[in-house]
């Protein structure tokens, strides 16, 4: 409001003020006959309202706003009803996804290799001391059984089957199912093979949780590194990862080949030192390879079947 907008609403309140004043000093007669004209005057407005259908007008206005709260509802409806479709259809994408026993329909196939299982026996007593001393020289230079030398003068115990039973280095050595050693060195009729707490032994390995409530999180996996002495170490697993002790240490086997893991050992001691990203895990194994004579060597070869169905040139 400007400064001339504001001075003619200030006259014509003092004016209305004057005239208030003014017939609250006239007589009573003139007052009425005051209140009688302004009812005359006022009288045709008062009828054209009367005449007004505001009934009417209230009713369509009620009409109208129920009319368009029933179309909010109707759409608020169908859009709950869109978002409902859309998380059943959501839901059951993902089910179908976690669900392994549905595969598309695929021609199966025989993998390239193969794990396979050997019985072997691990040399001791005059057996050994006699092989490792060249004395069958009965059957070494007429049979050809005479082995190297590198690995009759081998530290490392001996297993009575070498390149000619197709066993390979690294190779892991089984005592049932605890993973005793692998196998280091393979000459033409014996191996040699380093315990699980040798220096140089390495096995990619994972934990086995013994609360089985923690056996739905995500597995933890390391490397089982042996240390010359009576403990392993098992290495690079995350400081996240949930470790206990009395935990199991058993052969990573990504692709389930075994129906029941292969046992390396048990989680003795656990601790994470400031700012290290991994833990420091101490192992202890679950047997002995020096308390069993037979053996089993675990090694992969190429599947058979794919071997035949090879076509001949």
């Amino acid at each position: 409001m400007n400064h001339r907008d504001q001075t003619r609403a200030i006259l014509i309140l003092t004016s209305w003020m004057l005239l208030g004043c003014v017939a609250a000093v006239l007589p009573e007669v003139q007052r009425v006959e005051i209140r009688r004209q302004l009812r005359d005057g006022f009288a045709p407005v008062a009828r054209f309202a009367g005449t007004l259908p505001v009934e009417t007008f209230l009713s369509n206005f009620r009409g109208n706003a129920a009319t368009s709260t029933s179309e909010k509802n109707e759409e608020v409806s169908e859009s709950s009803e869109e978002l409902s479709r859309l998380e059943r259809q959501v839901l059951a994408l993902k089910s179908l996804l976690n669900d392994q026993n549905q595969k598309l329909p695929a021609e199966t196939s025989q993998s390239l290799f193969q794990p396979r299982l050997i019985e072997a026996r691990r040399m001791s007593g005059s057996l050994e001391e006699r092989w490792r001393s060249g004395e069958w020289v009965d059957a070494g230079t007429s049979h050809n059984v005479r082995e190297q030398d590198w690995i009759l003068k081998a530290e490392q115990p001996l297993l009575d089957l070498g390149a000619d039973a197709k066993i390979h280095p690294d190779d892991l050595v089984l005592a049932g199912r605890a993973i005793v050693g692998q196998v280091s060195a393979v000459g033409r009729w014996s191996s040699a093979y380093r315990s699980i707490t040798h220096p140089e032994f390495r096995c990619p390995v994972q934990i086995l949780k013994t609360d089985k409530s923690s056996q739905s999180e995500q597995i933890p996996a390391g490397s089982l590194h042996g240390t010359g002495a009576e403990l392993c170490e098992l290495k690079y697993v995350e400081n996240t990862a949930p470790i206990s002790q009395g935990d199991f240490v058993v052969l990573n086997d990504p692709e389930q080949t075994w129906e029941q893991p292969l046992v390396l050992g048990r989680v003795v001691r656990a601790e994470v030192k400031t700012n290290s990203p991994f833990w420091e895990i101490d192992v202890e194994p679950i047997t002995e390879a020096e308390s069993s004579r037979q053996v089993l060597i675990l090694s992969q070869q190429i599947s058979p079947e794919r071997i035949a169905a090879m076509p001949k040139e």
